[in-house]
């Protein structure tokens, strides 16, 4: 659960950080799932409405810019959305009516390993 602080802090900033939402096992499984889910998707030769590509790369690039629906087609992601850990914090910022209706993953790569 969210303390005062961090609502206030969202409001103030449109943000706030829950260092305990997910354990150090939760996150590498879920890096876990997303690597999986890049692995082998390259350019040339990926599922589009899966995966958005990062488009300063040739045919043969591998950098993955979104996941598309991670929720609608991968079970930990579900789960995770559907957690009530995530939704009380969730329902703490916005209030009790939450609808869910699309989820991705924005992959930041980082800048050097584009050539940039």
């Amino acid at each position: 659960m969210l303390s005062q602080q961090q609502t206030s802090e969202y409001k103030q900033k449109g943000y706030t950080v829950q260092p305990s939402l997910l354990g150090p096992s939760d996150t590498k499984a879920i890096l876990a799932d997303i690597n999986s889910i890049c692995e082998g998707a390259t350019v040339a030769n990926h599922d589009a409405s899966r995966v958005e590509m990062e488009s300063r790369q040739g045919p043969e690039g591998t950098f993955v810019r979104r996941i598309y629906e991670p929720c609608t087609y991968y079970p930990r992601f579900r789960s995770l959305s559907e957690s009530t850990k995530l939704l009380d914090c969730v329902e703490r910022l916005l209030g009790p009516d939450l609808y869910f209706h699309y989820s991705k993953i924005n992959v930041k790569t980082a800048i050097h390993r584009l050539g940039c």
